[in-house]
């Protein structure tokens, strides 16, 4: 671990002994870090900017959440009205504090912004089997999704302007060897919409290296009646298949994120007793947790199926 990386953690761990809610432990270690470090570490003052915005819109979850269940909802409608007889469901959460850090933090290790785009993101996961029309499904609806926000922009009736942002990075390539994951189906580039990798992020035709696919669409909400309500969301696109293998498979989120705690242990650890914040109940386990301060866990807004 180096100097600054220490100091990090200690900022880090100073942060959240002495504050009692989540936002305000984001705000103090913000200010924190930009008085700790000078320019030359400019990615780590621009993390410090963006931990400082996701604070203000922690203090306002209701209002971002409601946004985006509004997107959700939109989302369910058009999928509905094009393909009534598919069978699909979608969801929405609001990343944990402790994710957020860690994926900031990991861009910055990168050399990277640390921007993220998926603060707040919406799932739509497709019930179907796992072929190449289900994933050719899963092409169309993603290229519906953006063509219809860019209509509902002009919509008086609609609360919200829907502007696509582009990926927070390029997915054209990957570590993925089909030789470890036969299991898993690469779509055919018969069935690839011709620009729509520029648009999003394409895990379906270029998985991670432990076989993850989905299709992300990355967005950013403005209300219209305030437009200083605005903030990036994320659509997430998936067939049952994909997110079985996600959630339970190699490409398990668990998976990938003991892998990465593993390396932002040593710098972000911290003693459970000495975190008092609203909310969370810690446990030796982190599977008997209850946390409804959004610190270790992420929040979960809605969920709604279409399965009759």
């Amino acid at each position: 671990m180096t100097n600054k990386e220490q100091l990090l953690g200690n900022l880090f761990r100073e942060a959240l002994y002495t504050n009692s809610t989540t936002p305000e432990m984001l705000e103090f270690f913000s200010k924190k870090i930009s008085s700790s470090f000078s320019s030359e570490d400019f990615l780590l003052l621009q993390m410090a900017s963006q931990l400082f915005e996701s604070a203000q819109i922690r203090k306002k979850a209701y209002e971002y959440m409601s946004m985006t269940a509004k997107m959700s909802s939109k989302c369910f409608e058009v999928i509905e009205q094009k393909h009534p007889e598919l069978y699909f469901c979608t969801s929405q959460r609001f990343k944990s504090v402790q994710s957020e850090i860690y994926k900031r933090y990991e861009r910055v290790q990168d050399g990277l912004s640390p921007e993220i785009k998926d603060l707040l993101a919406v799932r739509v996961i497709l019930l179907m089997p796992e072929t190449q029309e289900a994933l050719q499904t899963e092409y169309i609806i993603a290229k519906e999704i953006m063509e219809n926000f860019s209509l509902l922009n002009s919509d008086e009736n609609f609360p919200l302007y829907v502007n696509l942002s582009m990926p927070d990075k390029s997915v054209s390539q990957s570590d993925f060897d089909p030789e470890k994951h036969p299991e898993v189906l690469i779509p055919d580039d018969s069935i690839l919409i011709p620009g729509l990798e520029k648009l999003g992020k394409d895990y379906m035709h270029h998985p991670k290296g432990d076989g993850y696919q989905s299709f992300h669409i990355s967005l950013e909400l403005v209300k219209k009646s305030e437009p200083t309500f605005r903030f990036f969301s994320e659509v997430q696109i998936r067939t049952i298949a994909q997110h079985q293998y996600s959630e339970y498979g190699p490409a398990s989120h668990k998976k990938y994120k003991d892998n990465r705690n593993k390396k932002m242990q040593e710098i972000f650890t911290y003693e459970k007793d000495k975190v008092h914040l609203f909310g969370y109940h810690p446990d030796e386990n982190p599977e008997h947790e209850i946390d409804f301060s959004g610190f270790s866990k992420p929040t979960f807004i809605t969920e709604r199926s279409k399965t009759f």
